[in-house]
């Protein structure tokens, strides 16, 4: 090899030095997390940038809409019926759920008479007697669940109690 001149010799070890230098530059970035930071913070500003852009740009069609109503669009009218519309549709759709869940109901109820009057045939008591009899066991069965979870509260709050205590 022939013998390189000062120069040469120094321009290399410059070129090293920049070499090691921006990559120790990224390691020390990547080891400490800015470059991940900043990355997410231009996500989020770039949402948060798209997210202004989309409510104004509905506000200024909005406001169009208006306009176009106020001076008489006839494709603004098309567009409102359509709309319209669409929100009969919804509001029958709700009633049909409405009744859907009336006759649901109403299902329930019938079950529960035709269940009634099994037991007082099969009992030989009244229709009456029957429902009031069941409407205590449910009674009955109310309590019970209501005492069961007062003494499961009463016993957490005694927990709680003790282990602040401690």
């Amino acid at each position: 090899m022939p013998a390189q001149s000062s120069m040469e010799g120094l321009a290399k070890l410059m070129a090293a030095k920049a070499m090691i230098g921006g990559a120790a530059g990224k390691v020390k970035d990547f080891a400490s997390g800015d470059a991940r930071a900043e990355k997410r913070l231009k996500k989020r500003t770039a949402k948060a940038k798209a997210e202004k852009a989309k409510k104004i740009l509905k506000e200024e069609d909005a406001a169009h809409a208006e306009w176009l109503r106020e001076n008489g669009s006839y494709i603004q009218a098309i567009k409102d019926r359509m709309f319209n519309s669409r929100k009969i549709l919804s509001a029958e759709k709700q009633g049909w759920a409405d009744g859907d869940k009336r006759r649901a109901q109403e299902a329930a109820d019938a079950k529960q008479e035709a269940k009634i009057k099994k037991a007082a045939w099969i009992s030989g008591k009244s229709r009456g007697e029957m429902a009031s009899q069941l409407a205590h066991d449910d009674n009955v069965e109310r309590e019970k669940e209501m005492a069961e979870k007062k003494e499961l509260h009463e016993r957490e709050t005694q927990q709680r109690h003790s282990a602040l205590a401690l």
